[in-house]
């Protein structure tokens, strides 16, 4: 009996560790997301930007628009993982607490 009680404890302390580590991680991207959002949704818009205004007014220059785009594009990924990963470890309410 006694030895169900550590082990409950344990896991009791594990789990707090563990919520206690999540919301440091959250909080840090929290508040860095006031300038990872709008740098990597500004920079994958200028490069949509960039491809748009050299493909029309210097169709046959050598810029390269295969990369630009898959940069651009990169950025956006970045941005959608980025939400995922703060919604992913976003602190909710516990129900024993």
């Amino acid at each position: 009996m006694e030895s169900e009680d550590l082990m409950n404890i344990a896991v009791g302390i594990l789990t707090d560790v563990i919520h206690f580590i999540r919301l440091i991680v959250f909080a840090v991207l929290d508040i860095l997301g006031v300038v990872i959002r709008p740098v990597l949704a500004g920079l994958g818009l200028l490069g949509f930007a960039m491809c748009g205004f050299y493909a029309l007014v210097a169709p046959k220059s050598h810029f390269p628009h295969g990369e630009m785009l898959a940069i651009a594009t990169g950025f956006i990924v970045l941005l959608v993982v980025y939400e995922m990963i703060t919604h992913a470890i976003k602190p909710k309410a516990r129900p024993d607490a």
